[in-house]
């Protein structure tokens, strides 16, 4: 049997057959979406608060962005996160109730979360109404009301149009990453997951370009210095098993270039008297250009006092 020739679209009664069909039909609207998981599904996001982006910053939003509609996809539990249509719809119920409105009656007029929002979230109105903030409700401390709160020490949740922006703020600071970067995102906004945090530092153009850096080579790499004054090498040896009077202590300082060894034995192993140690050596022959040690931070804690204040070498050690 031959198959039959697919039909040929219909053209609108407006244009004729022999007339020529423009060059593309109008296309119908797409259909509204009306629930949240609908909106996230299909990954139809205005983003909010990325107009001072400059060329690294609109790479990082768009490969975010990207990863994130690959993750709502592939997710197979329920997200927090919300959208700005359901974050307006539930800051317009808190205003509702903030009007005189009660939970009971917006559940009956069709809301079934009237009781859940109405225990978790609150909002702030400043000036305008339009521009109130939704916040979650304090649990914790001695005051549970938000209105009587500070706004920073409140939580806000976010929506995922602003969610680029928001943690943007949070990691620009220090570009912090990890369990770090989490605990302050989870601070300032209740409902960032975990996975979300670690995916916006995955595409930081600045914390890719930090771990593109040299690795480290497995086994021994020797230390070439060239000439005097390069680097110079100290060790501190402990004699206090067989002490020579009331020396107990013997500090080597070593100039790693041209392996010239200065001794200076110490009476106590203080970090001002390996300072005047060091200063003597370095009077005689100059400071290198790098100072290594193996003690690591063992005498950091001494150049500063309980009050967080430099302390200096006359504080402590008489010079004259």
């Amino acid at each position: 049997m031959e198959s039959e020739a697919p039909a040929a679209p219909a053209l609108p009664a407006a244009f004729l057959p022999g007339e020529p069909a423009p060059a593309a039909l109008p296309e119908a609207p797409a259909p509204a979406l009306e629930t949240q998981e609908a909106v996230l599904d299909a990954g139809i996001w205005i983003v909010e608060g990325t107009d001072d982006l400059d060329e690294s910053g609109v790479r990082h939003k768009n490969a975010f962005y990207v990863l994130l509609n690959e993750w709502f996809k592939g997710r197979d539990y329920t997200c927090t996160l919300l959208t700005k249509q359901k974050y307006n719809e539930i800051r317009q119920f808190c205003l509702d109730l903030m009007d005189g409105n009660d939970a009971r009656s917006l559940f009956i007029a069709g809301n079934k979360q009237a009781y859940k929002w109405a225990a978790k979230y609150d909002a702030i109105v400043s000036e305008e109404r339009e521009s109130a903030v939704l916040v979650l409700r304090p649990t914790r401390g001695p005051i549970a009301d938000a209105q009587s709160t500070c706004l920073s020490a409140l939580q806000q949740p976010t929506y995922v149009e602003r969610l680029f922006s928001d943690l943007r703020k949070i990691h620009c600071v220090d570009h912090c990453k990890g369990t770090t970067f989490y605990k302050r995102a989870k601070q300032a906004y209740d409902n960032v997951p975990r996975e979300l945090c670690k995916m916006f530092t995955d595409c930081c153009p600045q914390c890719i370009r930090v771990l593109q850096g040299r690795k480290p080579v497995a086994g021994i790499k020797n230390i070439v210095t060239e000439g005097f004054g390069v680097r110079g090498q100290v060790d501190l040896i402990d004699f206090q098993s067989m002490p020579d009077g009331e020396f107990k202590f013997l500090l080597n300082y070593i100039d790693h270039g041209i392996k010239k060894l200065t001794s200076v034995p110490l009476v106590a192993k203080r970090a001002s008297s390996v300072a005047v140690a060091l200063l003597g050596i370095f009077t005689e022959q100059g400071p290198p250009s790098i100072l290594q040690t193996d003690n690591g931070g063992e005498f950091s804690g001494s150049a500063t006092n309980h009050d967080g204040h430099r302390l200096l070498l006359d504080d402590e050690v008489n010079m004259d």
